[in-house]
């Protein structure tokens, strides 16, 4: 499909989702702090990557695997943690795979004021295509060409992603999906 001078295709989509979660870690990173990520004694297995906490955690507060499986369409994995933080946000992100396919990514980030939550929406906002979403946390907007939702409540900046099923090539049908996952979050961060 060709939008704006765009091609989308779902392997274009599948190659962005991974960059749109290291892009996120990155962002929450910058100010000098470090991203670690959190890993139980003894959580070796799993096909989890490496480094990163396969199960419950912050992660499994937030949402449960059927929750994600019903907005991604199919069955999940146990979510994988990662701690993050810094330029004044602190807080989770959280991916669960299907079959060595991103399923979906949220990240939750916490700010010591609803201010430096809108700050970074609204830079995260200036450098992505999209829409603002009426009815969604305090504020929220949505990247049409990443299909990525970031809202904000009080001094809570959330991000969800949820992956394009197999064969999938409309990304903007996946805003419902999006805001599915996000309501759940926000009633929980």
């Amino acid at each position: 499909m060709v939008e704006g001078g765009i091609v989308r295709t779902r392997t274009s989509r599948m190659l962005a989702l991974p960059l749109i979660a290291m892009a996120i870690l990155l962002v929450a990173c910058g100010g000098g702090s470090s991203t670690t990520a959190t890993s139980p004694e003894g959580s070796g297995g799993g096909g989890s990557p490496p480094g990163g906490n396969a199960g419950g955690g912050r992660c499994g507060e937030l949402l449960t695997q059927d929750e994600v499986a019903a907005a991604f369409g199919g069955d999940v994995g146990a979510p994988v943690e990662h701690a993050a933080g810094g330029g004044g946000l602190s807080g989770v992100a959280c991916q669960w795979l299907r079959e060595g396919t991103l399923a979906a990514d949220v990240s939750v980030f916490s700010g010591p004021s609803a201010t430096v939550a809108r700050s970074q929406l609204d830079q995260d906002k200036g450098t992505a295509a999209g829409e603002d979403v009426a009815g969604v946390g305090d504020a929220a907007f949505f990247s049409q060409f990443t299909g990525v939702l970031e809202a904000t409540q009080g001094s809570t900046l959330v991000k969800v992603a949820v992956g394009a099923p197999q064969g999938q090539t409309d990304f903007s049908g996946l805003l419902p999906k999006d805001k599915q996952l996000m309501a759940l979050v926000l009633g929980r961060a």
